[in-house]
């Protein structure tokens, strides 16, 4: 008899410790805060913080999965699929913004020490702060490729240092 209730008491004391372990709540330390949409974000949008609130998840969930941990390395970027609110934004559904335009006239620079040369020109692709972008001048219509620059200007005169 005594070889029974060891048996029965072996069986279910693990299974009350487990029902007891999964009605305990986790620790602050194991869980971690990330950005969500508070709405829907459409494609094209550029992310806001007031877009954005946070959801806590578990630590761990963030080693299985490529999701944005914080506001710093998102906002400002912009939605290439929609975004939906309370889920997870994952590192691929966003991109940096275009810094020139297609078709929308911005100024192209050439510098070669103290000399400057500015022009008006029309960028036929957009691109990103250092891609390579081609342009047509006002006047001549001459095609010529240049690199986008963060503040919305075009580099003439590749050289290495502006191609990344």
């Amino acid at each position: 008899m005594t070889g029974t209730c060891r048996s029965i008491f072996s069986r279910i004391v693990p299974a009350f410790a487990w029902l007891f372990l999964a009605v305990v709540p986790v620790q602050a330390a194991d869980t971690v805060d990330i950005p969500v949409p508070s709405g829907v974000i459409y494609p094209g949008q550029q992310i806001t913080t007031a877009m954005l609130m946070p959801r806590t998840v578990p630590l761990a969930y963030l080693g299985r999965v490529s999701v944005f941990a914080g506001h710093p390395g998102l906002v400002g970027k912009v939605a290439r699929t929609t975004l939906l609110p309370n889920r997870p934004i994952q590192l691929n559904q966003v991109v940096e913004p275009n810094v020139v335009q297609a078709n929308v006239p911005t100024i192209m620079r050439y510098e070669k020490g103290p000399l400057l040369i500015t022009a008006e020109v029309q960028p036929l692709n957009s691109a990103k702060a250092g891609e390579l972008v081609r342009v047509r001048t006002r006047f001549s219509k001459m095609v010529v490729s240049g690199v986008a620059q963060p503040d919305g200007t075009i580099s003439a005169g590749l050289q290495s240092g502006n191609l990344q």
